[in-house]
């Protein structure tokens, strides 16, 4: 499985399984809607509005930074 590297709010960086990532947003691993940046932070693929909207939700809720394609 992918290692990925993710930035969180307090300043820590997250070494997990991609797998493990999209589980703890609400998120299937194998559509590949996640996606985590060369800067660490959490982006996605493509997707409608609402789906977009509840990985920002998430990313809140359990302390992701977002990448600016997400926040903006």
């Amino acid at each position: 499985m992918k290692k990925v590297n993710v930035k969180r709010t307090d300043g820590s960086v997250a070494t997990m399984n991609y797998d493990d990532l999209c589980h703890d947003l609400g998120i299937i691993p194998n559509i590949k809607f996640v996606a985590v940046t060369t800067r660490q932070t959490v982006s996605f693929t493509a997707g409608k509005p609402d789906e977009i909207g509840y990985l920002k939700r998430m990313c809140r809720e359990k302390g992701y930074v977002m990448a600016k394609s997400l926040a903006g």
